[in-house]
């Protein structure tokens, strides 16, 4: 059965009312752009064959899905909201959550609409249309004719749901909470793999006054620190024990106090990162299972995704992945959870041994991962690379300086290779995201060398 609104890479989202999808095959690579609506621009208005049909020749439908890509849920789980259901971020690091919502759309189906903070460029979505990338609909205010999806589920996520003509269904928001805390992953990671090695030493502080009788007694290495409820980038720190007790304390502290606890468990030699992606649905069936290297920053930090034919790193631990995924899920169906899962993983390095480490972090939502496996169903055979990269960054003004300043490393639609800024080029400080395509994986690292020389 063909489902308006799921997927390009077949992770499968129920429609409202429903628990249970089949899977939706994309469009092959190249197509041509539907235009975006919501973008009130003639040049947008001048790329369609005609307003009310899509690039098949058929009637442009209101049945897709609309994405919510509310980035910064996890923190609004980890205590009390404001009144009016929003996030108690502060404003700086809100704006930098919801501007990742530009990374997604390489995931998203035609027939779908993205909530951007801003209207796109036009000049943004005739660079993409140029690469030949048929793309979802793009808008600021809500189309409730729409199927609500939202990135995670909190309270603010819960209340738009209603407004909208076909809302989906999502699990009580206190089941959400607890799935998505890193307690919750401690514990099932103790029950369910105990070989993992990482348990005894583990711990959870939910006071203060606990994490000062964990610092005066751990052991003397390396640490990481895990916010409850909070993203790597912002929610962990690294340290050594006894050397940085001082240091580390008040950045504990703060993490312990801002975030609804913390975890603290022995730092790992990584040898390479994997993430895990499936839909759970409400009968305990996993849906769309997918895999994919991960990349972080040094200090834990979501840096990119990889995806390659035939990973030889993939093929050494496929058989504990699957297993994993198939086990954490049906704990997440006890729980009362259904929905998209995450999985973050890793190989490490223990002495002369290798051991895999089946379950890092838990992640009860969508992933910014899902662009790369997007990208991997309309470019198959290629090796992708979705990467982020810090504001700090100062990139050109325009897509035509970019492709310029790029040269024969921007990406060339008729070889199917090279590199290209999936997010627009507006003023303001901002993460971007580089999509990086070609042959093999070295042939991604040579490219993104270059590319990062070239805007160091």
């Amino acid at each position: 059965m063909h489902v308006e609104g799921d997927l390009p890479f077949g992770l499968v989202f129920p429609e409202a009312g429903e628990t249970h999808r089949s899977h939706f095959e994309a469009a092959p690579f190249p197509v041509r752009s539907r235009g975006v609506e919501g973008a009130a621009n003639e040049q947008a208005q001048q790329r369609q064959p005609h307003p009310t049909q899509n690039s098949h020749g058929g009637q442009a439908t209101k049945s897709g899905r609309e994405w919510f890509c509310n980035a910064e849920f996890n923190l609004t789980l980890s205590g009390p909201v404001r009144a009016n259901n929003r996030s108690p971020l502060p404003g700086r690091l809100l704006n930098v959550a919801r501007e990742m919502a530009w990374q997604l759309w390489p995931a998203l189906s035609p027939t779908d609409r993205l909530l951007v903070p801003n209207p796109p460029p036009a000049e943004y979505l005739d660079y993409l249309t140029s690469l030949g990338f048929e793309l979802p609909d793009f808008g600021v205010k809500p189309d409730l004719k729409r199927t609500f999806t939202a990135f995670g589920w909190n309270p603010e996520a819960a209340e738009l749901n209603q407004n909208y003509s076909h809302p989906s269904p999502h699990p009580k928001l206190e089941i959400v909470a607890r799935v998505n805390s890193r307690e919750f992953t401690l514990l099932l990671e103790q029950e369910l793999f105990p070989e993992n090695r990482v348990e005894p030493e583990s711990v959870f502080c939910r006071t203060v006054d606990e994490l000062t009788r964990w610092l005066e007694t751990a052991s003397a290495k390396r640490w990481v620190a895990k916010g409850n409820h909070g993203h790597a980038g912002i929610g962990q720190h690294r340290f050594s024990l006894p050397d940085e007790k001082q240091l580390a304390s008040p950045v504990l502290t703060r993490i312990l106090e801002t975030q609804g606890g913390l975890v603290l468990e022995p730092e790992h030699r990584i040898n390479v990162e994997f993430g895990c992606l499936f839909y759970l649905q409400g009968n305990g069936t996993l849906s769309g299972l997918k895999s994919h290297r991960l990349l972080s920053y040094s200090g834990g930090g979501f840096a990119g995704s990889l995806l390659t034919p035939n990973d030889a790193e993939f093929s050494k631990w496929e058989s504990k992945i699957g297993t994993a995924a198939r086990q954490i899920g049906s704990k997440l169906h006890q729980e009362g959870y259904f929905g998209p899962v995450g999985i973050d993983m890793y190989a490490w390095q223990d002495r002369d041994e290798l051991l895999f480490r089946s379950l890092v972090d838990l992640n009860a939502r969508c992933s910014m991962a899902y662009p790369v496996h997007g990208l991997a169903q309309r470019f198959p055979n290629r090796s992708i690379l979705v990467s982020q990269v810090p504001a700090t960054i100062a990139l050109p003004r325009t897509p035509a300086e970019l492709k310029e300043k790029l040269g024969e490393h921007h990406f060339d639609p008729q070889t199917r290779t090279g590199a290209f800024l999936t997010t627009p080029l507006m003023p303001g400080s901002r993460r971007h995201a580089w999509a990086f395509i070609g042959k093999t994986e070295t042939d991604l690292q040579i490219m993104r060398d270059h590319v990062y020389r070239i805007f160091a």
